[in-house]
């Protein structure tokens, strides 16, 4: 929900219901987590709630990954000529699975932030006097990089005030009101579950309401990819920038940039890519070969993680 005093007062009177089978349940569910849990190493003293910065890689993928580290010391520049582009293609199609999206639509980044700055300063559709939006909760880097378009692009930067507190309703009508007000509005950036509170956005309504107006929306899914249960077309947006490190438990310096095929055009290509053509992500920033060194490793050695994790 999107009252999140609701649902904590939904849940705490929830509680004291009596429910048949909850010994039992809670015993099983008890059990489920233990086994989680020993997939992972972690300190005994500590209990760590936040994902924000990096999750914990479970055992077989922290494995994997320094299997693939030392391969790669190894075998050197055989293995980038032999067998590093088959294993990046294998990720990105368990990765395109997963999104619900195909794999062309994908390119693999060392993080979200990486992604959202590529999509943001490369949207080509912006001319002078246009107007981008963006929001308080959003992501501090994004925030700049949305403030940039302003000397940049000579647009007007208009930053929204989400209403507190939220509800479904009223983050539809703030959205609704910011968007008849600004005839010339091109942009909107949209941060799908905030770092700041959890607000989780009703995404997809918004980006609607924006398509009807001719306006483009990118999607800020760092946080909420994996921790939120969901895929790409449930967002129906053209662009999202999302993470692998957080909740979905790769390596470090793994993060993914989507691109709707016919939306391809609306972001500048890589100048050294223009030769995989037009409609491949292949031609977009920052993608999966010329992308650095910790995030092609870390892409590598995330392929293998638990079988339970879909669950999860």
């Amino acid at each position: 929900m999107i009252d999140r005093r609701a649902l904590l007062a939904g849940g705490m009177a929830a509680a004291a219901l009596p429910t048949a089978g909850t010994s039992a349940a809670a015993t099983g569910e008890e059990a489920f987590w233990r086994s989680v849990a020993a997939t992972y190493d972690r300190p005994a003293d500590v209990i760590q709630l936040e994902n924000g910065n990096w999750g914990a890689m479970p055992r077989p993928v922290l494995h994997a990954y320094q299997e693939t580290v030392a391969r790669v010391n190894r075998d050197t520049s055989f293995y980038a000529r032999r067998g590093m582009t088959s294993d990046i293609v294998a990720s990105r199609a368990d990765v395109a699975v997963e999104l619900g999206v195909p794999p062309e639509e994908i390119a693999f980044t060392r993080n979200a932030t990486e992604a959202l700055k590529a999509l943001i300063l490369g949207y080509n559709r912006l001319e002078r006097g246009d107007a981008v939006l963006y929001a308080d909760l959003d992501y501090d880097s994004m925030q700049a990089c949305m403030e940039s378009l302003g000397p940049r692009r000579g647009v007007r930067v208009l930053k929204i005030a989400l209403p507190e507190p939220a509800t479904r309703e009223g983050l539809l009508d703030a959205y609704e009101r910011a968007i008849r007000a600004e005839p010339r509005l091109r942009l909107i950036l949209l941060t799908h579950l905030s770092h700041r509170t959890g607000l989780v956005l009703p995404v997809r309504e918004i980006a609607a309401m924006a398509r009807e107006r001719g306006i483009d929306v990118i999607v800020d899914a760092a946080h909420s990819w994996q921790q939120l249960d969901f895929t790409l077309p449930d967002l129906d947006c053209d662009f999202v920038g999302l993470n692998g490190h957080k909740w979905l438990g790769a390596p470090l310096g793994v993060g993914m940039i989507h691109i709707r095929r016919a939306a391809l055009a609306r972001i500048d290509g890589d100048p050294a890519e223009e030769s995989a053509g037009s409609n491949s992500l292949r031609r977009s920033p920052r993608r999966d070969r010329h992308r650095s060194w910790r995030a092609r490793r870390g892409v590598c050695g995330s392929s293998r993680r638990p079988a339970e994790h879909p669950a999860i």
